[in-house]
């Protein structure tokens, strides 16, 4: 901030404050979650459970251009490593380079967003996350299968 010393140390303060800690409500949701009965989360364990293996599975579907990534255990997200479509070319000719030109090809020609693992430190892979409804995930799955399986090809010489 742009202030005078003592402005800008208060401003200072709160910053600090406001972001350093879980606020007041998030502390009491908190609370309440660990007084919930063991068994409640359970729906919910399952259900990602199902949307983790229905995502391998269908990487799985998709070797060997896309490596699939160990089973995740804690994880809504999954990092398949897709660094055998390095050097393919999509059907407008452009050729693929990094995990960041495959997400871009991705999003040009299915429409599909997903992001590189270069902030995960995972270079070569993308990251997929499962933390969606069961209609939406299949419909993204058909479409990153479309791309990596119809959509990418050799480079033409």
């Amino acid at each position: 901030a742009a202030a005078p010393q003592a402005v800008a140390s208060m401003i200072a303060k709160i910053q600090g404050q406001l972001t350093s800690c879980a606020s007041s409500i998030s502390q009491a949701a908190g609370v309440a979650a660990l007084a919930l009965p063991d068994d409640s989360l359970d729906p919910f364990v399952d259900e990602f459970k199902w949307r983790r293996d229905y995502v391998l599975t269908r990487l799985r579907d998709m070797q060997p251009r896309l490596a699939c990534p160990p089973d995740p255990n804690g994880a809504f997200y999954v990092l398949p490593d897709v660094k055998k479509c390095f050097g393919l070319a999509t059907v407008d000719g452009t050729q693929i380079r990094d995990s960041s030109g495959f997400c871009a090809g991705l999003l040009e020609h299915r429409k599909l967003a997903l992001v590189p693992g270069d902030a995960f430190g995972a270079p070569d892979a993308i990251r997929i996350s499962y933390a969606t409804d069961r209609d939406t995930l299949q419909r993204a799955m058909d479409a990153l299968e479309a791309f990596v399986l119809n959509d990418l090809h050799e480079l033409s010489e």
